[in-house]
């Protein structure tokens, strides 16, 4: 297996015992019996992580979920045996997170928000559409909230001054809460170049930063 000399810190993920941090690079290829994956990205936990797993004799590594999404999997318990069967993410490339932060659910909050209508008027027996909106009543509204846990050493994000512990208010103007988790960081994973838009919340101050996405890796 040929590792690329190039890699990056980055936060992994989180294990057993919390967050777990390492390495991420790529490899040339990786092949599962008849199967070849080119550039697949890999990661190297650092050591504190595994020495558990270390020990643990035949084990080679994991594969993660960027690996097993290209496939369907078919579970033979009787015969203890997998089934790998290509499906239509099998050709995607594989991509980095290039914004440099992860993003946590924090919770549903409360929101008031002004509930506005419109109305139709007769006049002279022509109808007429008010232009002007009145404001019917205050209502609260459930909302989803999202709070950067983590941002990656030298990242566009770490560059635009963006830490861990802001509340992401809005994305390209439009409020975060409308979206879910998975659509946000889905953001972050886009063609290298994109321009994101974000506004955050910090200690009750709004702040507006603007960043290019970035490939870690070239």
């Amino acid at each position: 297996m040929s590792i690329d000399k190039k890699y990056f810190e980055d936060f992994l993920g989180y294990g057993l015992s919390g967050n777990v941090h390492g390495k991420r690079s790529k490899i040339d290829e990786l092949r599962l019996k008849s199967f070849t994956l080119k550039d697949p990205k890999v990661a190297f936990p650092d050591d504190d992580y595994i020495s558990v797993l270390r020990k643990i004799e035949g084990r080679n590594g994991s594969l993660g979920g960027e690996v097993l999404k290209r496939f369907n999997l078919v579970f033979n318990y009787q015969k203890a045996k997998i089934t790998l069967e290509k499906n239509r993410y099998f050709n995607d490339e594989f991509s980095y997170n290039k914004c440099g932060i992860e993003l946590e659910n924090d919770g549903i909050r409360l929101i008031t928000e002004i509930e506005r209508a419109s109305q139709d008027i007769d006049v002279e027996n022509k109808t007429v559409n008010v232009r002007a909106i009145y404001v019917s009543k205050n209502i609260l509204v459930a909302k989803n909230t999202y709070i950067i846990t983590q941002v990656t050493p030298g990242s566009p994000a770490e560059r635009v001054g963006l830490k861990k512990g802001d509340q992401l208010i809005k994305i390209n103007g439009s409020e975060a809460s409308n979206f879910s988790l998975k659509q946000l960081m889905g953001r972050f994973f886009e063609e290298e170049g994109t321009k994101l838009k974000l506004e955050v919340e910090r200690i009750g101050i709004r702040i507006p930063v603007i960043l290019t996405l970035e490939s870690p890796i070239k």
